[in-house]
């Protein structure tokens, strides 16, 4: 399972790969479509409707708006931008009984209210968290592990990336209560479920990493003061020695 950094690093490996993933020609003319763990199930389509018609193309096109780029739609939205198009490169042709194209050196292009055009380079760094985190969600639809998720993001993104997480088993690490103030429980047993606490214990010599979910006392007690509402999570936790 491939983690979403607490940077750029993930960004940066999909701008600069040059292979994400590849199509082969099959004998009836269609191609078969080769994915990798950096690749949305929705490329598929869009690769074999572009080799359909023009086998010979430089580059697979996916806009915002239209079947495949639908993970472009909401980062799109939050940032204001008209929309936003993803570029893949093709970068190898290996011809022989069967041919295979690789396709890579990802990139993003958007258009803003004037019309102008950018590329990702020159967004900011929370932009850039944002649409490489919406990516993430397309290339894993059923688990993501996440460290950091809120740094260099809007308060609005924060929100948007935690409601769009859906129901994907999720893991995220924080050390930042903003990612924590935007959890929501209905019951205690969810506040049980949800929170792994690690703590440092020392055995003899030697220090032990233990990871545990909350006792059914402390997640009643951490829900009971949660419904009062008059504390964030971040407070919450802090106030009864979890966090």
């Amino acid at each position: 399972m491939v983690r979403f950094d607490e940077s750029l690093e993930r960004l940066a490996q999909l701008t600069s790969a040059p292979k994400l993933f590849s199509a082969t020609r099959e004998e009836d003319g269609e191609y078969a479509f080769h994915p990798s763990q950096s690749t949305p199930p929705s490329f598929r389509e869009a690769t074999s409707h572009t080799l359909s018609r023009n086998p010979d193309a430089d580059e697979i096109r996916i806009q915002s708006g239209e079947q495949g780029g639908e993970f472009l739609d909401r980062p799109r939205r939050l940032c204001g931008f008209q929309s936003a198009l993803c570029l893949i490169q093709r970068t190898a042709r290996v011809t022989g009984a069967s041919e295979t194209i690789d396709f890579g050196n990802l990139r993003f292009d958007f258009v803003l209210r004037d019309n102008s055009v950018i590329n990702h380079h020159h967004l900011s760094y929370g932009q850039k968290r944002l649409f490489s985190f919406y990516y993430y969600l397309a290339c894993n639809p059923t688990v993501v592990v996440a460290d950091e998720l809120v740094n260099g993001m809007h308060h609005d993104w924060i929100e948007a990336c935690l409601d769009d997480l859906g129901d994907r088993q999720s893991f995220l690490t924080s050390q930042n209560p903003l990612l924590l103030d935007y959890l929501s429980f209905e019951s205690a047993s969810e506040v049980q479920s949800s929170f792994v606490l690690c703590r440092n214990d020392e055995q003899g010599d030697h220090d032990q990493l233990t990871w545990e979910n909350m006792s059914s006392d402390d997640a009643q007690g951490f829900f009971d003061a949660y419904q009062v509402g008059l504390q964030h999570v971040s407070e919450i936790l802090r106030t009864r020695g979890l966090w």
